[in-house]
């Protein structure tokens, strides 16, 4: 219902990137481009300002963009509760997620769809990366959220959202508010995610790729640990470094007694992705994916 021009605007606001755009809205990106040129031409001013390869919000972009998200949020608002009153939706939705995305990323999601779809019955799995890939194999989930790299031939990767991995000390400790080189890694006692996990396989591939540094043969790994929240339990009380990802440090809290530190030489970007198996996906699935796009 909202002017489809307004929607391109939005999403270009809100993810900084023509490209990402085009994508999300299936189309290329010069009509992205000839639909924000139409809004500067409708209001009589620009939108945005180019800085290098950033693109950010003039004045009246940030106006529009705060108006636009008002107005979308009460369109889908409208557009849910009148689908809901001519078409109860019914049955189950199992979800399956990485223990990083399932503690620190779905829960308000899968919160927002109940109060759309109460009548749905959910659930979620929290697991590593391998197992939630299985559970799809074995149809014991509808749809899996996943770390680390599509490998599965049989199953469909979709990117779900970026991630980075971060290097964490305790706060005053041994190691803390030093710079550290990629060698210095084989030197210090670092606590890992267990066998299985997308984190472990992202670690494994860029250390080889940009140290050459092999994971489990030339590092100090003093433990391996089955979930992010007891690696930062660990952390806390010990003098040593692991990797989480950064969704697990939003809260101000979580900073009071952790801290990043900095290893020059290894970035751990990543992608989150949503998984299925390829060819089916249940309707509720569906439902919980548009949903999530909004």
């Amino acid at each position: 219902m909202l002017d489809f021009r307004l929607k391109v605007f939005y999403t270009v606001a809100s993810e900084k990137s023509f490209t990402k755009a085009a994508h999300k809205h299936n189309i290329t990106q010069p009509a992205v481009s000839k639909h924000i040129q139409e809004l500067e031409r409708i209001y009589g001013i620009t939108l945005f300002e180019r800085r290098g390869s950033s693109i950010l919000l003039t004045e009246a972009g940030r106006i529009l963009y705060e108006q636009a998200k008002n107005i979308d949020e009460i369109y889908r608002e409208i557009d849910y509760r009148i689908s809901s009153l001519k078409e109860e939706h019914k049955g189950e939705l199992r979800l399956g997620a990485s223990t990083s995305i399932a503690q620190y990323v779905l829960p308000e999601a899968i919160a927002r769809f109940y109060n759309y779809y109460p009548a749905i019955k959910l659930s979620l799995i929290s697991d590593n990366t391998e197992q939630v890939e299985q559970a799809l194999l074995d149809k014991e989930i509808d749809l899996g959220f996943v770390e680390g790299l599509p490998s599965n031939h049989l199953l469909h990767y979709t990117e779900y959202m970026d991630d980075e991995l971060v290097p964490i000390t305790r706060k005053g400790g041994l190691y803390a508010t030093r710079k550290y080189s990629l060698e210095d890694i084989k030197e210090l006692p670092l606590v890992m995610r267990e066998d299985g996990s997308g984190t472990l396989d992202i670690l494994r591939k860029k250390l080889l790729s940009e140290g050459h540094i092999r994971l489990d043969s030339s590092l100090n790994v003093i433990i391996k640990l089955g979930s992010t929240e007891s690696i930062k339990a660990f952390v806390r009380q010990t003098d040593c470094i692991a990797f989480i990802s950064k969704q697990a440090l939003k809260r101000e809290s979580d900073l009071y007694d952790l801290e990043i530190i900095s290893i020059r030489g290894l970035e751990l970007k990543r992608k989150f992705y949503r998984v299925s198996l390829r060819g089916e996906l249940s309707g509720n699935a569906s439902l919980f994916i548009k949903h999530l796009q909004g």
